[in-house]
């Protein structure tokens, strides 16, 4: 018997629809009735999630000399991929320091260097680390919206007070003062998403497996 007859088998052995399937994996039904019906097939780590649910061995589940091929390739490239996000991770955090002392520095002309390298760093973060799922948590998304903006906030009311009190931006004429603002504000933001990445997305942190395992 293959992988997708086990996985309808075991749902129907459990009484489990697949739209309650879906609800327990955060995920589509027709997601489920994907890997059911042989169109596409779940990744090592949430067929681990589905051994737990419909309480067999994941052995049982992948009790086939292909199966276990494909396995083992696709949990290579998952060991590789969790590493680089690890790598990227850090690397954000090295960016976004830097960007916070930028960001209360009025005495130079903003540099994009890091900024740019900070935005191609998170895309390629988030390409690894995968954490779309975690969004669809909206106790989650909530608390991390909320930090996100308070610490937007934070930064634009300290710019401000700042700015006042800067004699730096007197001889700007209104273009150039319009552009200089405008940067601030595009530094602000990404400096506010690379400190919510630094606490909420830490790859292995124990608020996410805490999370993930609810």
């Amino acid at each position: 018997m293959n992988l997708p007859n086990k996985l309808k088998l075991c749902r129907n052995k459990k009484h489990l629809t697949q739209q309650q399937v879906a609800k327990i994996l955060c995920i589509s039904r027709k997601t489920i009735s994907g890997w059911e019906n042989s169109r596409s097939l779940p990744d090592i780590d949430t067929l681990v999630k589905i051994s737990d649910i419909y309480e067999v061995s994941l052995d049982y589940l992948l009790r086939d000399e292909k199966m276990l091929d494909r396995y083992s390739i696709q949990n290579n490239y998952l060991v590789f991929s969790r590493k680089l996000s690890i790598f990227f991770y850090y690397a954000n955090v090295f960016l976004c320091f830097s960007m916070i002392f930028d960001t209360f520095d009025f005495k130079e002309v903003l540099v994009p260097t890091v900024p740019i390298l900070f935005i191609i760093n998170i895309i390629a973060f988030f390409n690894h680390f995968s954490p779309r799922f975690l969004f669809k948590n909206k106790l989650y998304f909530l608390i991390c919206s909320i930090t996100f903006f308070s610490i937007l906030m934070a930064f634009i009311v300290l710019n401000i007070q700042l700015l006042h009190s800067s004699e730096y931006l007197v001889h700007f004429n209104r273009t150039t003062l319009l552009g200089f603002l405008l940067g601030r504000l595009f530094l602000i933001i990404l400096t506010s998403l690379g400190i919510v990445t630094i606490i909420f997305l830490k790859p292995k942190s124990l608020f996410l497996k805490k999370l993930l395992s609810a």
